[in-house]
């Protein structure tokens, strides 16, 4: 199984400061104490500025051989100069951690470091039903706009050890023929283990991205992965969920 991963990052030159773009990507998701998807350098102000470590729940794998959970960091670099010093940044780091039955501690298996968006997070969407993947929601953004948002579908192997970043450039090319972009999230597997994505919807995004947005009706898709291509799945299709929540 070939799973392309060179994908297309959407910026806007619109700037801002740091703190109000944590604010902003903050905004669109619930503040909860388990998402890792949110996790920044700044607290409830601009002042409380500090490292910040977050942890998922554990998803058990529906055999049971396999934990998993995600595991966000953001690091404050010279906090003490913020708001005036050049020499301040916050940079995020997140981790899949996972553990299989009888190992005595979880090991690092996909970490998404600082690239070209200095915050990221990640989220555990779901198992697949025969426990051989892990589809995972990849959230970045960069610190120094408020423009700049990117959900990405990540599948974790088991088998092979790997973690990719889905090409959806690619993907979505195949399916409308021609280029565009469309920012997507993971929905879950179907019962044959493949991933199902929706649109995400962005307006703001969608309106930077201008005449280049793929669709702007809500489709959700399944991803052949023999054949490397989306298929459409029926309107307010959900996936079951296989994967379990356990306490740590």
């Amino acid at each position: 199984m070939e799973i392309l991963v060179t994908r297309t990052v959407i910026f806007s030159m619109v700037t801002s400061v740091p703190y109000l773009a944590a604010q902003d990507h903050l905004s669109r998701y619930a503040r909860v104490p388990e998402d890792t998807t949110n996790v920044s350098c700044w607290g409830r102000n601009s002042t409380d500025i500090k490292n910040r470590v977050r942890e998922g729940p554990v998803v058990v794998s529906p055999n049971g051989e396999y934990r998993a959970y995600v595991r966000s960091e953001a690091k404050a670099t010279n906090p003490e100069s913020w708001p005036n010093g050049n020499d301040f940044s916050c940079e995020n780091t997140s981790t899949l951690m996972i553990k299989r039955l009888g190992d005595a501690r979880y090991e690092p298996r996909y970490v998404k470091k600082l690239g070209q968006a200095d915050g990221n997070g990640l989220k555990i969407i779901d198992w697949a039903p025969d426990s051989s993947k892990i589809l995972l929601h990849q959230y970045e953004w960069v610190y120094e706009t408020d423009s700049h948002n990117y959900d990405q579908p990540v599948l974790y192997d088991i088998p092979s050890a790997r973690g990719v970043e889905l090409d959806m450039d690619l993907l979505l090319r195949k399916f409308f023929g021609r280029q565009c972009r469309l920012q997507t999230i993971g929905l879950g597997f179907t019962a044959k283990n493949e991933p199902v994505i929706r649109r995400q919807l962005q307006p703001w995004d969608e309106w930077a991205m201008g005449n280049d947005v793929c669709t702007r009706k809500n489709l959700s898709w399944m991803i052949d992965l023999a054949s490397n291509e989306l298929r459409l799945v029926p309107h307010g299709y959900r996936p079951q969920h296989y994967g379990r929540k356990e306490p740590k």
